[in-house]
């Protein structure tokens, strides 16, 4: 799609309030463009996060350290028994990732102790 710079709109990965969404950039001139599809998303996300952001207490299970999280999340794609990756992003901070990403981290992950 042609922006009215006279650019090419590509595929980006925009972060706003903390989420990564999909939109369209323009390569010259830097225009974002959101799809209905994509705001659609944006929206759907801003309202699962506010349904899901809650304190839990860390548990002990077997010689392991867990959290439960809200069944909620199965809306967008979390199963019990479904693999995730986890990694650091801060001191204090812990980024989980399921789904497709998840599963690519477990390979990765696999890779990595051969």
């Amino acid at each position: 799609m042609k922006c009215e710079c006279g650019g090419e709109f590509e595929p980006y990965l925009e972060e706003i309030d903390g989420i990564s969404m999909d939109c369209l950039k323009c390569n010259k001139c830097g225009k974002i463009l959101y799809t209905s599809e994509q705001m659609k998303d944006f929206m759907s996300m801003k309202a699962m996060i506010k349904k899901t952001t809650t304190k839990r207490k860390i548990i002990v299970l077997g010689h392991s350290y867990a959290i439960t999280l809200p069944k909620s999340l199965e809306k967008i794609g979390l199963k019990a028994g479904q693999r995730v990756s986890m990694k650091m992003t801060g001191k204090k901070t812990l980024e989980v990732k399921f789904g497709e990403e998840g599963e690519e981290k477990k390979e990765e992950v696999a890779e990595e102790e051969k």
